[in-house]
């Protein structure tokens, strides 16, 4: 345990103290039912604004992604539209069932066609957060007796970190099934078995594996309340449902027929079989990789914040090992994992094994329960406070980034070039665009996109290195190689630059001057834009060639462009790779018609008199030239001439 750990017990253990010892003496710590609930329902009032204007604010200043504020909006909008859990922006499924299995997002589907944008998603998705913390509340007031210490838990579970995290990442479908577990599980806490059926067939509809957290609930019901036949009956009916999600729904609507987030787990084995034999030859692999360093300070973060308190209510901790597994077995998650949004069907469980673990404690020490209450709800609360403060989001932590939530300047230039591409066309856009454009039928991330899709427009960020997701951020290359490709495109023209914005429209390109010479049989130059024919010592001119790769090339060429006199002087020069040092020719695909712009600086004591515009390729390591055959004619040589053009002495 870190600093900060220690901090969060030992201060929530002297807030206890200070409170069982001193304010008991000299306050009423006593609320009546009716002032508690209007004090919870505040608190949930206050948290709601504050988290749901963070998350919309942070939408605003461009700061949501693609993964996942893209596709989920995308989703939402196009089943508005008709066409049902339609998706572009995961590129290898056309519909969203070939990832997950999430009917229940059709729900949100009559929003839009009220107020089809993002954020209401993001509003939504605040006010399903703070609505699952009303269980825990009611629970808690139910089973402990103490209006303080369920307003305590009611707190704790708002200012979690994770709490926040969840709903300031984007949005997800989790967020639905927090409200709905945590209803599931208060009912089933108090025996209202037909409520809780329903609230439990509702998560099942939220993802797939909602199926095994219902199968862990069946195991708790068999630990806890000994009702074996609906206990035995839920673990096989979650446990089979998720199996046929996964086994056969979600791989239907998928063009691979696979499930495509087993990825996740393939170093465990194949198929559930396989990682279930692999468990049983050898546990301390999968132990391994549950204690890794990451993801003890993901536990730390989860336990802390509650004051260890879940720990008490052991056999509720059972509802959280199927996310819990499927957090901690896995190798591809990210590494800060509280940020994310896999801890939102943790938390109910979280709260309701602390709530549970109270009431143990409180049948065990029932003559003083009472005069501990207060003490135990400022435990709660301090401890609540200290881990919001050095794990989660919001104001006041030290987490909190403040610029985050602040539109800048620049972004009006974006707003304006969005306005630019009409409605129905087909967008390649980076990820933190992606979401401001996500109401159209196709739109893939850059970068990441399906290599076969020509889209109408390109709208990329040049200024932003967190725009460059899923490239590496700290690495220049991989980006500028990506954007190097687009440039390059003969069919797409810049149409618009502002503030490091690129917005590339899909056009037919003006060719020039035909030539149809082909270098080495592996590289035509098919065409150029001629400069000027007139030009001055010190002037740069600018040319325009049009290239085709005959096939798939091994070899990097460089390109030379001479201004030449008479005499075969140069007089201006240029070399290098014709796409630029992002977009070597080994790399060109055959057959795609490429543009490269070319400024070749005239010397600024060139004489007047007549000029050639002379172009070539060579292998740099070698300094050979390739052939230039003109098929018409018959003839080679090692370069070819362009166009002549008259240089006046500068005066």
């Amino acid at each position: 345990m870190d600093i900060s750990g220690l901090t969060i017990i030992l201060g929530g253990v002297a807030a206890a103290l200070a409170t069982a010892f001193v304010a008991p003496r000299r306050l009423q710590l006593r609320l009546d039912a009716v002032l508690a609930q209007r004090i919870a329902w505040v608190l949930i009032l206050v948290w709601t604004g504050l988290v749901g204007t963070l998350a919309i604010l942070q939408h605003l200043a461009f700061n949501s992604s693609a993964y996942d504020l893209g596709i989920f909006d995308q989703v939402i909008w196009n089943s508005a539209q008709g066409r049902l859990f339609e998706n572009s922006v995961m590129a290898d499924s056309p519909s969203f069932l070939g990832h997950h299995f999430s009917p229940i997002l059709l729900a949100l589907a009559p929003l839009y066609w009220v107020y089809p944008d993002p954020v209401a998603l993001l509003a939504v998705q605040a006010v399903l957060l703070a609505i699952a913390g009303i269980p825990i509340y009611l629970l808690a007031r139910d089973l402990l007796g103490s209006q303080s210490l369920a307003l305590a838990l009611l707190v704790a579970y708002l200012l979690h970190p994770a709490t926040a995290w969840v709903a300031l990442f984007d949005f997800h479908e989790v967020a639905i099934a927090a409200p709905l577990l945590s209803a599931a599980l208060y009912l089933l806490l108090r025996r209202r078995y037909a409520f809780f059926a329903i609230a439990l067939a509702l998560t099942f509809l939220t993802k797939e594996e909602m199926g095994l957290i219902g199968a862990a609930i069946g195991v708790f019901i068999v630990l806890t309340q000994r009702r074996w036949l609906i206990g035995i009956g839920l673990a096989a009916l979650g446990t089979l449902w998720t199996l046929f999600l996964v086994s056969y729904v979600i791989p239907s609507f998928h063009p691979s027929g696979e499930y495509y987030f087993k990825a996740l787990y393939a170093n465990l084995g194949s198929t559930p079989q396989d990682i279930l034999t692999n468990f049983l030859r050898d546990p301390s692999r999968f132990l391994r990789k549950t204690i890794t360093v990451n993801k003890q300070a993901y536990l730390q973060m989860l336990f802390l914040p509650l004051g260890l308190l879940p720990l008490l209510g052991w056999p509720a901790l059972v509802v959280s090992l199927p996310p819990f597994l499927s957090i901690l077995l896995s190798d591809q998650l990210p590494p800060v994992l509280i940020r994310y949004q896999y801890s939102a069907t943790l938390l109910p469980p979280l709260l309701m094994a602390s709530v549970t673990g109270l009431r143990w404690l409180r049948e065990r020490i029932e003559a003083r329960w009472f005069a501990l209450a207060p003490g135990l709800a400022a435990f709660v609360v301090a401890t609540a406070a200290l881990g919001a403060y050095f794990y989660g989001p919001l104001p006041m932590s030290r987490n909190f980034e403040p610029q985050r939530y602040q539109p800048t300047p620049r972004l009006e230039a974006a707003r304006q070039l969005m306005a630019q591409i009409p409605p129905e066309a087909s967008i390649i856009a980076q990820s933190g665009l992606l979401p401001q454009l996500s109401h159209r039928r196709t739109i893939q991330l850059f970068a990441y996109a399906n290599p076969a899709l020509r889209p109408d427009f390109y709208f990329l960020d040049t200024d932003s290195k967190a725009q460059r997701y899923p490239l590496p951020q700290e690495q220049d290359y991989p980006y500028l190689k990506a954007l190097s490709r687009v440039a390059a495109d003969a069919e797409y023209r810049l149409v618009a630059e502002r503030e490091g914005y690129l917005l590339f429209k899909r056009e037919t390109p003006e060719l020039g001057r035909p030539v149809g010479i082909t270098f080495g049989d592996q590289l035509t130059l098919v065409s150029y834009r001629p400069v000027s024919q007139h030009a001055q010592g010190g002037d740069t001119l600018r040319l325009t060639l049009f290239w085709r790769a005959e096939h798939k090339l091994d070899t990097n060429y460089t390109l030379f462009v001479h201004l030449e006199d008479r005499d075969g002087k140069i007089w201006g020069q240029r070399d290098g790779p014709p796409a630029g040092e992002y977009f070597p020719t080994s790399e060109w695909e055959p057959g795609r018609l490429l543009r490269s712009d070319w400024s070749i600086p005239v010397a600024q004591d060139a004489p007047s008199g007549n000029y050639r515009l002379v172009a070539g390729l060579y292998n740099l390591a070698t300094m050979q030239r390739l052939a230039a055959a003109d098929h018409d004619t018959g003839s080679a040589s090692n370069s070819i001439t362009l166009q002549t053009l008259n240089v006046s002495a500068r005066q």
